[in-house]
């Protein structure tokens, strides 16, 4: 009976804890949640043609080569968001009531000497030539505005969660017309070993 009496216990004071917690993302392992630190995007850039071919690109640079907070296969992440308001202003933003999972994607970094980067979008005359990432994550909610990410068989490497304001039709026509899909200057990185 104790038992049964201290996991009620727990999982009541895990539910409060996630249902208080300021809008972000958080790294869960085990009872502990760690807010994941907000990284400002440097030197994001979109080429246009090169020559008579029609090359473009979008990529985004983030400062270091690590981001220092680990992943491991028992973490996952809990999103939280802000709670729905009868307020008549509302301004977009990666937390905000207007947002939604979907508004979320993960891309996995390349990492270089000073940095880490990634093109979101890159095509050639039209034909995609590459593309990184952009996954679509496996939500599972938890109250109205909390939600929780476990990610499964990552590879070793930098990763960040990416805001968009589009959709998924939207993200589909951003690819199609060769649109950058991340709209916002901040990411959320964590890496995996």
């Amino acid at each position: 009976m104790k038992k049964i009496i201290t996991v009620l216990v727990i999982a009541l004071a895990i539910s409060f804890t996630l249902s208080a917690a300021d809008p972000g993302i958080y790294l869960k392992s085990g009872e502990n949640m760690t807010p994941i630190k907000v990284t400002r995007l440097g030197n994001s850039k979109s080429s246009g043609s090169a020559g008579g071919f029609g090359v473009s690109k979008a990529e985004h640079k983030i400062k270091g080569v690590t981001s220092g907070l680990k992943y491991t296969a028992d973490d996952s992440f809990i999103f939280v968001f802000s709670p729905k308001t009868d307020k008549k202003i509302k301004l977009p933003s990666p937390f905000s009531e207007l947002s939604t999972t979907e508004n979320f994607v993960l891309y996995k970094l390349e990492v270089t000497k000073k940095e880490r980067k990634v093109a979101t979008n890159v095509e050639i005359m039209g034909f995609k030539a590459k593309e990184q990432g952009g996954a679509v994550l496996p939500f599972t909610q938890l109250d109205d505005d909390t939600y929780e990410v476990k990610l499964e068989n990552l590879e070793a490497g930098e990763y960040a969660f990416f805001y968009t304001s589009l959709s998924d039709g939207g993200k589909k026509a951003a690819a199609l017309f060769n649109a950058d899909p991340v709209s916002w200057d901040e990411s959320w990185c964590f890496t995996v070993e």
